[in-house]
């Protein structure tokens, strides 16, 4: 299983581990990295907050300036794909039809911030919390809530040290509307979530 990604050297720069992502994303897989959408803008996010009642903080704010997310026919992130802020409110619309029974009791819809998706699960932080770690919610456990990182920009941080590593392997495939879908998948899943 993999390893909660940590810092035991220090805290995290968002900014600086996002540019060194965008340079060695476009230098190794420049195919991929043009599926990033571009930044929120201020005004954006606050329409985004205001409609979802979710509060970004810190490095979820400045990540979501860099980029708002990555197109729906990719999943860049080692198989997790980047939800831009316009399906996080429409997986938050879905929640809200369920209502809470269809959710377990660790796992709080409304106060957990997907931020990563895939078809097992999502990635999240906690709503309104400075540097919330990062868990995880598995579709086949969801009564389990799990940090798999002490904060986003650790995550993407081990990200780009195993994407320099040449850790992950591109795919591509077909998909509906004469698109073709790009996804980074890790070459030993026991290293990545």
């Amino acid at each position: 299983m993999f390893s909660i990604f940590g810092n035991a050297m220090g805290k995290c720069n968002i900014e600086e581990v996002l540019n060194k992502f965008n340079i060695t994303l476009s230098k190794k897989h420049p195919n991929i990295h043009a599926r990033l959408n571009s930044g929120a803008a201020d005004e954006e996010i606050q329409a985004f907050e205001k409609k979802s009642g979710f509060k970004f903080t810190g490095e979820i704010y400045d990540m979501y300036k860099k980029h708002n997310g990555e197109d729906e026919f990719s999943s860049i992130f080692g198989g997790w794909r980047w939800m831009p802020l316009k399906d996080i409110l429409v997986q938050q619309e879905d929640a809200l039809l369920l209502g809470k029974e269809a959710y377990s009791n660790n796992y709080d819809e409304m106060n957990s911030i997907p931020i990563f998706y895939n078809d097992n699960g999502v990635l999240y932080v906690k709503n309104n919390v400075n540097e919330s770690p990062l868990y995880i919610r598995d579709n086949d456990y969801p009564e389990k809530e799990k940090s798999v990182a002490d904060s986003t920009c650790m995550f993407l941080n081990q990200y780009l040290k195993m994407l320099k590593a040449n850790k992950f392997t591109l795919y591509e495939h077909e998909a509906r509307e004469n698109n073709t879908y790009l996804h980074l998948e890790p070459k030993n899943n026991k290293e990545w979530p």
